[in-house]
């Protein structure tokens, strides 16, 4: 005798094979996301890779303390020439053609260049003895110049490579196929008949492995954002409701036909958000392509 659970089961099932007919095309790239304010492949001015700075006892840049610092690959880069005029205000020199004057600031030996969206307001005179006087950072250390972009600006800055540690970042991706290593996952039915996986996984730069990146952080807990995704998708009717498509009773190791659990391949405990700070031969790998 047939249950509720099982013919509910064949409904839906024949319901979204039907869909999935009709919607051919379909494409994950496609499907809208909010804004989670996670890091996003935009968020890399110079293709780098994520680090935490810590410790630094150079005033201003001590400001840096504490944050997170895209990576900079070269040795040598450009700085507009800049000055303060009547008002205060930075202006940039310009040469007789009206272009503005820059000079090569190289990267000294045990230094890296980072990008960061913290301003130190890293001033040009400072007061010493009650006198006025010119500001030099500790040799190395160095405001290079900043960059506008969609997402603010950023700010290129000269840190020893030893109060820069590399972050191993986690990603929340979503996924036509199942992912091979992931922290934690989820199926999930989509109105239009396609299924769908959404995973927290171990985030690799410039991975192409044929699934969309929502956006990475460094900690594989994406719960809070897994949920602000769903009530978006179901709120623009992407996805069914999921208190429509429960079950009453557990049917074929199913109790939710729009939303499956899927068991993570890695412990959350095997995250490890940094451990050593920049050595020279990772500077040598920056230089070498990034890795």
């Amino acid at each position: 005798m047939a249950t509720h659970e099982s013919v509910f089961t064949r409904e839906f099932n024949n319901m979204m094979n039907q869909r999935r007919a009709q919607n051919t095309g379909f494409s994950i790239m496609d499907i809208p996301c909010p804004d989670m304010k996670l890091i996003k492949a935009d968020d890399f001015v110079a293709g780098g890779k994520m680090a935490f700075v810590k410790d630094i006892e150079e005033p201003f840049f001590s400001d840096l303390n504490n944050s997170n610092v895209e990576i900079v690959k070269g040795r040598n880069f450009q700085k507009r020439v800049s000055y303060y005029d009547e008002e205060g205000k930075i202006k940039f020199r310009e040469d007789r053609n009206g272009d503005i004057m820059k000079i090569e600031v190289p990267v000294k030996t045990g230094f890296v260049a980072v990008y960061s969206s913290i301003n130190i307001h890293l001033p040009n005179k400072v007061e010493k003895n009650g006198e006025k006087r010119i500001y030099k950072p500790t040799d190395g250390y160095k405001f290079v110049d900043y960059v506008d972009t969609e997402k603010g600006r950023k700010y290129m800055y000269l840190l020893p490579i030893d109060k820069v540690f590399p972050m191993e970042l986690c990603a929340l991706v979503i996924s036509l196929n199942k992912h091979r290593a992931y922290y934690k996952g989820c199926k999930v039915a989509l109105t239009n008949g396609h299924y769908v996986h959404i995973y927290s996984i171990p985030y690799k730069y410039r991975e192409n492995a044929g699934y969309y990146l929502i956006g990475a952080k460094p900690s594989p807990n994406f719960d809070r954002e897994m949920k602000e995704l769903l009530d978006y998708w179901i709120k623009h009717s992407i996805l069914f409701d999921l208190n429509m498509t429960a079950l009453e009773n557990q049917y074929k190791g199913n109790i939710n036909l729009g939303i499956v659990d899927i068991p993570g391949t890695c412990m959350p405990s095997e995250y490890v958000k940094y451990t050593t700070s920049l050595k020279k031969s990772d500077i040598e790998e920056l230089e070498n392509g990034m890795g």
